[in-house]
């Protein structure tokens, strides 16, 4: 049997939603790199579009990388560091 590709392919899931701007839908997908075919694992979801104009989609979608880092912001110190009276001025 061989194995199954699912490169191009991802599922959504409907989520309950508090607020009307929270997520409607979420879930992973899997697409090759255009260069190396390596697969890159992505997560997606889908938002309720609050816009009224007619042409408006739907829904509105977001991709994120899974493997992607995530940066932590930096946090003020609490370091009460004193320096030494060598500094010359």
């Amino acid at each position: 049997m061989s194995e199954y590709d699912n490169n191009g392919r991802g599922a959504l899931w409907k989520r309950e939603q508090r607020h009307e701007k929270d997520v409607l839908l979420s879930g992973n997908g899997e697409l090759a790199c255009c260069k190396c075919g390596h697969p890159n694992k992505f997560r997606e979801v889908a938002f309720r579009n609050t816009n009224t104009h007619e042409k408006s989609p739907t829904l509105d979608t977001k991709y994120e990388h899974i493997d992607a880092p995530v940066e932590k912001p930096q946090q003020k110190s609490d370091n009460n560091e004193t320096f030494g009276n060598d500094i010359p001025f």
